[in-house]
């Protein structure tokens, strides 16, 4: 579904939680995880229902350390490790809690994962979840309840994946396959092939 389209549709759901998938950006199937398009979606069309986003980028959590929890920060997010696809979106947001070492899984086929330093940052509406390492980005509902985030209080929740949702799935009323550009997206005729 198209990214607006897909905003949308969540948003005026009856009842959340609502997954909107973020097919191009699968860290899962090896894509960065610095995709902003979504965000850039949500914040241009004025959505006021609360959003869960996760986001990979070590520079974008060096910035978020720097100012320190509680200050508020202009920065541009997103792009920087994937700059063929993304650009950076500049918002401004505060700075919540900040996690420095592993963070303990329930669900999952590890019992903790090392997502480096991971800063919870709320833009708006959207609590966004910004991790310096991979680990399982925002695809687990874990870490959000680990960094004192309650998915139950969103109404929607963007997944950096194309296909695992199974870890949302007690949660989830609904899932959309927004279809966004990036690494892993779904038209791979699309990508900017230099050989064929």
């Amino acid at each position: 579904m198209p990214i607006d389209e897909a905003v949308r549709r969540g948003d005026q759901a009856a009842r959340g939680l609502i997954v909107l998938s973020d097919t191009g950006d699968t860290v899962f199937g090896g894509s960065s995880g610095d995709s902003n398009l979504i965000l850039e979606s949500i914040l241009r069309l004025k959505i006021q229902s609360p959003v869960l986003m996760p986001l990979i980028e070590p520079p974008t959590v060096a910035a978020l350390v720097a100012a320190g929890e509680g200050a508020t920060v202009t920065l541009g997010v997103g792009g920087h490790s994937a700059p063929k696809f993304f650009r950076p979106l500049t918002v401004t947001g505060r700075v919540g809690r900040i996690h420095r070492g592993m963070v303990p899984l329930r669900n999952y086929y590890q019992s903790e994962i090392d997502m480096g330093t991971t800063v919870v940052f709320q833009v708006g509406p959207v609590t966004m979840l910004v991790s310096e390492y991979r680990g399982v980005a925002g695809n687990l509902p874990d870490v959000y309840e680990f960094m004192g985030v309650d998915p139950k209080q969103y109404k929607m929740a963007v997944l950096k994946t194309a296909s695992n949702f199974q870890y949302f799935k007690a949660l989830t009323s609904e899932v959309i396959r927004v279809d966004t550009t990036g690494p892993g997206q779904s038209d791979v005729f699309t990508l900017p092939w230099s050989r064929i």
